[in-house]
């Protein structure tokens, strides 16, 4: 269960390595006078209403402002910045010291509201910092090196922190003053970790579908891989998850050949009640294109139960029905009190009741990711959206690449005992920092996990976030040709419009 987060997190792309050098530019700043100018009217422009904090607690994007490239993702935010009264200047013609000083403008305008949503939610537009000093510090602490890709990435960061950290009245406050251009993703720089961290919504998670980069020999993973592995931990840890003491039997399909990925767990607690026993987390990279299922009759609809927020539909109906899907749907339904229940409450039904065709779900040119009960009942959309989400796409196989290597350690596992290869991935600028894998000598799996530098019941620390692993048993390892059928849709996620959508 945990190679899910981390390999969704953007640091598994084919070639992409984790060297340990951050490049990162010397740029000594102060705090201007004009960081401090107007403080007061700042503040009050920088309360979230309630339209803002409903956008925040939205973890996908609409179309007008999501892309099938980075370079329509780029221009579609461009041009945005720029309808909203705001100029541009291309990134490129700025200083690293002129983007530094933007962060220090823009610092009193940030709201409170909406990062207190994104920390409860362990959503990745969480500031990396909580304070001013801690970004100076973080520039004075820059090093002299690749100044082109460190530029870029600040550019990211900045386009970022204007479009979710400060309110709709903040950004009006801004009108007439200046934003860099969001440059183009370029891959080739993702191994730089500043520029990793900043772009991590674009960078390429799409599992390289047929090979890639992959020896396919161990510690690369064979072509496709049939697995059983005991959990410990949330699950999922992104959309509740329950306990983090509890342990879990988990049987795992994944295919490079087929570009999929499919987690059988027999423990899931959800944000929803619907979700509470066995589950399926069921991930296919751009382009797959897995079977279809044969219809299943569909199960009755639940009557409806007080506070859950039933009133949402009849609103969409009646005083939103002029507004399209997606965002304006959202911005329209936050304007309007709702009789069962209040804002944010309501917004995983507002999200059903906005949701553009569900035949926007087949599409097969980005990734998608369906969790869902075992018997297939019910179902919700895991895959994020737009610009500054997370992609959740099946992992890499050359993944522990990005990992350092700390040599050899002594192991005491469910199925493990013995000599075993320490893998670690510290400081990441997620909402989880810390990452950790070990393989046998021979480089086959033997257990991964997050939130801390190993197991807790062997004495490794903790750090931020659910600290959850899986012990993989080798005996059960089988790479022989996967069916197809594995990783066929089930017919509930054709036709849902719930989300659970993955920070």
């Amino acid at each position: 269960q945990t190679r899910l987060k981390i390999w969704h997190r953007n640091l598994h792309h084919p070639g992409a390595l984790v060297t340990g050098e951050t490049m990162q530019i010397v740029s000594l700043l102060f705090i201007t006078s004009c960081a401090a100018q107007d403080l007061f009217l700042a503040a009050e422009r920088s309360g979230a209403s309630t339209a803002d904090l409903v956008r925040a607690s939205t973890q996908t994007q609409s179309g007008r402002l999501a892309g099938s490239s980075s370079r329509e993702i780029a221009e579609k935010i461009n041009a945005y910045i720029k309808n909203s009264g705001v100029q541009t200047k291309a990134c490129d013609e700025h200083s690293l010291k002129e983007l530094n000083e933007l962060v220090i403008s823009m610092w009193p305008l940030f709201s409170a509201e909406l990062e207190q949503v994104y920390k409860g939610n362990a959503d990745s537009r969480a500031k990396r910092f909580a304070t001013l000093a801690e970004y100076q510090r973080s520039w004075a602490d820059e090093l002299e090196s690749d100044a082109a890709t460190l530029r870029h990435a600040k550019c990211h960061e900045v386009v970022m922190m204007w479009a979710h950290h400060i309110s709709e009245a903040g950004k009006k406050s801004w009108q007439g003053q200046s934003l860099p251009s969001l440059p183009v993703y370029d891959e080739k720089k993702a191994s730089n970790k500043a520029y990793a961290r900043s772009t991590s919504c674009q960078t390429g998670h799409a599992m390289a579908t047929g090979g890639g980069s992959s020896t396919h020999k161990w510690p690369d993973w064979p072509e496709e891989l049939h697995y059983k592995a005991k959990a410990h931990g949330a699950y999922p840890f992104w959309w509740g998850g329950g306990s983090d003491e509890g342990t879990a039997d988990m049987e795992v399909w994944w295919s490079e050949k087929q570009g999929a990925e499919k987690f059988s767990h027999s423990s899931c607690t959800g944000q929803s009640p619907w979700l509470n026993g066995p589950c399926v987390h069921l991930m296919l990279a751009a382009g797959a294109s897995p079977p279809t299922p044969s219809p299943t009759p569909p199960s009755p609809p639940s009557p409806p139960s007080p506070g859950s927020c039933t009133s949402c539909r009849k609103d969409r109906r009646v005083g939103c029905a002029w507004a399209p899907p997606g965002r304006p749907c959202m911005d329209c339904m936050a304007q309007i009190p709702h009789a069962d229940c209040k804002v944010p409450d309501c917004v995983d039904e507002t999200q059903r009741v906005c949701a553009g065709p569900a035949a926007t779900l087949l599409a097969t040119s980005k990734p998608r990711a369906y969790l869902y009960t075992k018997d297939e009942s019910k179902c919700c959309i895991s895959e994020p959206g737009g610009y500054f989400a997370e992609t959740l796409a099946p992992s890499q196989g050359t993944f522990w690449n990005t990992f350092k290597d700390m040599g050899e350690r002594a192991f005491n596992g469910v199925h493990y005992k013995g000599k075993v290869k320490y893998y670690l991935l510290s400081g990441v600028n997620e909402p989880v920092t810390d990452f950790w894998y070990f393989t046998s000598l021979d480089g086959k799996p033997v257990q991964q996990g997050e939130g801390g530098k190993g197991p807790t019941d062997q004495g490794y620390p903790t750090s931020i976030g659910h600290t959850i692993w899986h012990d993989y048993d080798q005996s059960t390892f089988n790479s022989s040709a996967i069916d197809p059928s594995v990783f066929a849709i089930p017919a509930a996620c054709k036709t849902t419009s719930l989300r659970c959508a993955f920070p």
